[in-house]
């Protein structure tokens, strides 16, 4: 039997939609959403009962907490996802908490968009994108290397990615320069 052999094409055709966007034709308006003093006060009663009563991050959920304006700023997130694919919460004062008090806020406003999906084909949720001095190599993944992050699709081996990417900045970079550099 002969094999038939179909060029795939593609459209050359502008594609439009609010998602479909340049740099150039968003202003941070369209993508910032600053945190308000209130959702700051929410996660800081949030910070206090985790120092007195600690618990596991990802046993956290945020139902268990008197959080109705940073409810309301993570729906606005997820309109802004939906919407234009892109929101910036600005900003958490990370200074003021702990590893584990900045980690369980992270976790608790991930978790108002969504499921929170694996980080890693182990199954790890929490994942730390931090320097550790390692080279790149076989078994050693970008994220712990001084090395900046190409453009990429997180968790791979899922049927499909998930629907959006969260990362909480703690610490920004100390050198100025794009994430893909």
């Amino acid at each position: 039997m002969a094999s038939r052999h179909v060029t795939p094409t593609i459209s050359t055709d502008e594609i439009a939609g609010p998602q479909t966007w340049k740099r150039d034709g968003l202003t941070p308006k369209d993508w910032l959403l600053p945190l308000p003093d209130a959702a700051v006060a929410e996660l800081h009663v949030v910070a206090e009962r985790l120092r007195t009563d600690p618990r596991p991050v990802e046993s956290l959920l945020p139902e268990d907490f008197d959080l109705p304006v940073c409810t309301d700023l993570m729906l606005a997130a997820s309109l802004k996802l939906h919407e234009i694919g892109l929101a910036v919460i600005d900003r958490v004062p990370v200074e003021r908490y702990g590893e584990a008090e900045n980690q369980a806020i992270g976790w608790l406003l991930a978790g108002m968009l969504g499921p929170i999906v694996a980080q890693s084909w182990a199954g790890r949720r929490l994942y730390d994108v931090k320097d550790t001095g390692q080279k790149l190599g076989y078994g050693v993944r970008r994220s712990v290397t001084d090395l900046g992050q190409p453009f990429h699709t997180d968790a791979g081996w899922l049927w499909m990615p998930p629907p959006s990417s969260v990362s909480s900045a703690w610490n920004p970079r100390r050198t100025a320069g794009s994430v893909d550099s």
